[in-house]
């Protein structure tokens, strides 16, 4: 590109042309001071970049090294997309599976629960038939007190069968 740009430069009559590091400058300014360098550098530059600009060729080349960097940029940005969406499919299928394990646990929670109430239903059960069979054996124990050297032999005898006792046993 350098001899191109060379020749080019050569053929619009701008003088002898020097490349250093990719910029071509005059040679008439390789011998100038710094300071004068610089502005006339600057000036050159500019009617460099102006009739560059002016040469379809260079639209050409800086267009297709434009299409040719946003193509790779797109790429890159394809295979990122492609990643991103294959990680959001991930999160979704243990999304998906956390659901149905939440909603076996939920299930199992409610038996839980059910049996709970059913369970604590029989203890209910049970302390009102314990309280009753308390109640029967502590009426009978104070009437077997009240007998005169009470025994169970006394109970047996039917000396008791006359005294009236509360029902004992479930109702």
């Amino acid at each position: 590109m350098h001899t191109a740009l060379t020749r080019r430069l050569q053929e619009r009559n701008l003088a002898a042309v020097r490349i250093f590091k990719g910029v071509a400058y005059p040679k008439f300014l390789c011998a100038m001071s710094t300071r004068a360098k610089s502005q006339q550098q600057d000036e050159m530059v500019a009617t460099i970049l102006k009739s560059l600009s002016e040469t379809p060729d260079l639209r050409k080349i800086i267009k297709s090294a434009i299409i040719e960097a946003m193509t790779s940029s797109l790429e890159e940005l394809t295979k990122s997309l492609e990643i991103q969406e294959g990680g959001i499919h991930d999160l979704e299928c243990k999304f998906d599976d956390s659901h149905l394990c939440l909603q076996r646990l939920e299930d199992q929670n409610n038996e839980f629960k059910s049996t709970i109430d059913q369970l604590q239903n029989e203890i209910n059960l049970l302390e009102q038939y314990t309280r009753r069979n308390s109640l029967c054996i502590s009426v009978f124990w104070r009437s077997l007190a009240k007998i005169p050297n009470g025994s169970t032999k006394d109970l047996q005898r039917g000396r008791l069968a006359s005294t009236s006792y509360p029902p004992c046993g479930p109702s």
